[in-house]
């Protein structure tokens, strides 16, 4: 989402409406999806990350992964060795990423806890 100052806002429309089977949103987390919205500031949300750039052809990509895997994204990165290992390589082996949010929650695993795990 783009704010008028052209800058990639983190609000995703619909975020919290109905997705696929099996994803946070089909699962009707409505209660904790209605905290998260209230718990916002009015206004526009403040950008944390940097304007992109559409004629250098950036975009923000969004990575479902599972608890562990997210984790071992964080600390050391992607690794092309570990992709596929979990969900397949439809179009071959790679690293996949999504534009809308909804997209990569197909490919989330929840922890322990309830959370599902998605990499901006």
């Amino acid at each position: 989402v783009r704010t008028t100052s052209g800058e990639f806002s983190p609000q995703a429309d619909g975020a919290f409406g109905a997705g696929d089977a099996g994803s946070p949103a089909a699962e009707g987390d409505a209660a904790a999806a209605d905290v998260l919205c209230r718990s916002r500031p009015p206004g526009p949300s403040p950008s944390v990350f940097g304007p992109v750039d559409p004629d250098l052809n950036e975009h923000y990509l969004w990575h479902g992964t599972g608890p562990a895997e997210a984790h071992s994204i964080a600390e050391m990165g992607f690794d092309i060795h570990q992709a596929g290992s979990s969900r397949g390589t439809l179009f071959g082996r790679g690293l996949y990423f999504a534009e809308s949010c909804l997209k990569a929650d197909e490919y989330v695993k929840p922890d322990g806890r309830g959370l599902f795990p998605l990499i901006l």
